[in-house]
């Protein structure tokens, strides 16, 4: 349950014919009361926001215009348990686990995940979350100025954008401890939890505090040249540096790094540039653009543009690296990766005693971090039909650079071996920088992008009762190291990296790659009885049929094993068997078959698999109509009622769910689709009735 009270002004003031101020403040609260599951598992939220917003416009000439933004945006957000300050429901001290926090503010139970095998999954105390409980505040600055001038066949604009940025967070990583039981040690993740051999712990019972910083600052300089009658040029130039964020209290700690291999530690007054990550001041994107009317060619328009764009370090990372220096008594401990167990659950921290450089999860970035950007570019062609249709047709391309990568195990060994080999030294004690217990994930500026596309458009607008917009594309995206497909509205049945040191295999189509999306909607006012007697008029006439279809291919996917094949530590990939596609034509394609599963086999201990990170198959794609009908009755002259009705998935076509599919190599159901019943397979139809007055 959520109560939400929301305030709001607004002030505009004309201070003089030339001078234009606008105020406007928004002040929002929002308290929300978790539903509990068994009494007492609810997570509470309190936050408050502010959003203020000023600009003042001065009218120098009739060519000359200022106009001064600023703004500011605050967010308090306060997070607590129901078990928060309950003695009573204090599980992880009852349960006497080592080194759980014995704050009132932790009080509550552990962790526990027992992983995916052939018992399935399970989660104990899945309701309480692992982090928390937690304070954070987030706020943005923000000036801006920009300068308009009219000259001549020359439109220019010149502004500057400073924008401040705040994250502040105090919380509790892991003060109750978290486990994971997989099935290494007896076959049966459910076995391994009963017998207490445990595959991973981590703990954190200290609260860390987190408050980051940076200004961003851009400048930009445009001209939009009216060149001839038919031809317009549109050229400008932008600056933008993006500081990294800083911890205003100096307790980052970053790992310097030599390669892909860990190092030492440093921290600010120690690091390589005195700070932790060097500012990019390289960051000029060019624009330019033109529209051309041939006069051979008439009702056309040819675009074209190419511009540079600039992305700043997600703030991900330089929050981990300021939990990490605070986090000195952070502790991580992997069983053995195969044979005996050697971390058990009445003790699973016995190994790492000393707190200090076994830190939880660390975060690194590259000192020489780049800031990442992409080229952008097209050429399109556009044209109107004799029928009123405006037609689109255009190639369009993108190359992203220094694309952020995040490099996960970063301090894994360097050399393969056979993970079942009989007298294999720990892991702990063959990773590149021993001090560190766990593996290190670690950003670098190292990624890259292409995509290319063919767009098709065509728009009919409003004429003889009938509104048409057609849109196809057909395209293409290849990414490597690693992908954002998820991040960005594509598919998130991506895979990660498989072997850190040798990234030329980890290149493959992106997970948000769609071969081809067609779109079609349709709106169309039925012309008939338009006029007439007012009887008939109003029964027969006001009539409105509209629909919108949507065809789209398969996101790419990855195909799971998981298993540790090189005694790293990681899970590898599976292997592409040679002369075996791996999707079926359509015609083949079942439920209990989606793709060919002949294609893939389980890795042999002792090297990395050869199957794709992302793309080893195609997951279904989606086809669906939806269509309504409107009746429109006038009642008088203010007042109509206009009923709907409203039918989606028309033809109640199955739409599979692509989650659904099973991709894992090592389950029984490998390639089936979710027992053939999961997906979008009703249709709904819906009516309504609205009364306008």
């Amino acid at each position: 349950m959520a109560t939400q009270d929301t305030y709001t002004y607004r002030v505009d003031h004309n201070l003089t014919p030339k001078d234009l101020l606008a105020f406007r403040h928004v002040w929002n609260s929002t308290k929300e009361k978790g539903t509990p599951y068994w009494g007492n598992d609810v997570r509470d939220n309190d936050a408050r926001t502010h959003n203020l917003a000023g600009t003042y416009t001065r009218t120098f000439t009739s060519a000359i215009v200022n106009e001064f933004r600023f703004g500011w945006n605050d967010m308090t957000e306060e997070e607590i348990f129901g078990t928060t300050g309950k003695k009573e429901l204090d599980i992880a001290g009852e349960m006497k686990l080592p080194l759980v926090s014995r704050l009132p503010v932790d009080f509550g139970p552990p962790s526990i995940a027992i992983t995916a095998g052939p018992d399935g999954s399970y989660s104990v105390f899945d309701l309480q979350r692992q982090i928390g409980p937690r304070v954070r505040a987030n706020a943005v600055y923000n000036f801006n100025d920009i300068v308009s001038i009219q000259r001549g066949k020359h439109f220019i604009k010149a502004g500057v954008d400073m924008v401040q940025r705040g994250f502040t967070f105090e919380q509790a990583r892991n003060p109750r401890g978290s486990f994971r039981f997989d099935g290494t040690y007896t076959g049966s993740s459910l076995a391994d939890f009963m017998l207490g051999y445990v595959k991973r712990a981590e703990i954190n019972p200290l609260h860390t505090n987190t408050d980051l910083w940076a200004l961003w600052q851009s400048y930009f300089l445009q001209d939009d040249w009216k060149v001839a009658q038919r031809l317009t040029l549109n050229l400008g130039l932008r600056y933008d540096y993006l500081q990294p964020l800083f911890d205003s209290q100096a307790r980052m700690t970053n790992i310097e790094q030599n390669g892909l291999f860990v190092t030492t530690l440093v921290r600010p007054d120690t690091a390589k540039y005195g700070r932790m990550v060097r500012g990019d001041k390289n960051n000029f994107g060019p624009r330019i653009g033109l529209a051309w009317r041939p006069a051979f060619v008439p009702n056309a328009v040819v675009r074209a543009g190419y511009g540079i764009y600039y992305n700043h370090i997600h703030p991900n990372a330089p929050f981990g690296m300021t939990e990490s220096s605070q986090a000195r008594s952070s502790f991580a401990v992997d069983g053995a990766p195969a044979g005996r167990p050697d971390v058990f659950f009445n003790d699973p921290f016995k190994s790492a005693r000393s707190p200090g450089p076994e830190l939880n999860a660390v975060p690194s970035n590259d000192p020489d971090y780049r800031d990442a950007y992409i080229q952008q570019w097209n050429f399109t062609v556009q044209k109107q039909t004799p029928l009123g249709f405006l037609v689109d047709a255009g190639y369009v391309g993108s190359k992203g650079t220094r694309l952020s990568v995040t490099i996960p195990a970063m301090n894994r060994p360097f050399q393969v071996v056979n993970p079942a080999a009989p007298g294999l030294a720990p892991i702990n004690a063959r990773r590149p920088n021993t001090a560190f217990a766990r593996a290190i994930q670690g950003d670098k500026s190292i990624g890259n992008s292409t995509y290319h596309s063919l767009q098709v458009r065509a728009d009919r607008r409003m004429a003889r009762g009938l509104t048409a917009l057609t849109a196809y594309t057909w395209s293409k995206c290849i990414s490597g190291p690693s992908d954002i497909g998820a991040d960005i509205g594509g598919g998130s049945f991506i895979g990660g990296i498989q072997n850190i040191y040798d990234l030329t295999n980890e290149r493959s189509l992106c997970g948000m790659d769609v071969t081809q999306r067609f779109v079609q909607s349709v709106v169309f006012d039925v012309p008939f009885l338009r006029s007439g007697p007012p009887l008939m008029r109003s029964a027969l006439g006001g009539w409105q049929l509209s629909a919108i279809i949507v065809g789209q291919s398969g996101f790419p996917a990855d195909i799971a094993y998981g298993i540790d094949t090189t005694g790293t530590g990681v899970g590898s990939r599976p292997d592409s068997v040679l002369g075996q596609a791996p999707n079926l034509p359509g015609d083949q394609r079942t439920y209990q078959k989606w793709f060919n599963t002949a294609a893939f086999a389980q890795t042999p201990n002792g090297r990395y698999g050869t199957a794709p990170r992302t793309g080893a198959i195609r997951l279904p794609g989606v086809f669906n109509i939806d269509f309504a009908v409107n009746k429109q009755f006038n009642l008088a002259e203010q007042r109509r009622l206009e009923l709907r009705g409203e039918f989606f998935n028309l033809l109640n076509h199955y739409n599979i769910e692509p989650g659904s599919v099973d991709r894992g190599i090592r389950s029984a159901n490998f390639g089936k689709v979710g027992g053939g019943v999961q997906g979008l397979t009703t249709r709904v139809i819906q009516v309504g009735a609205k009364l306008y007055f």
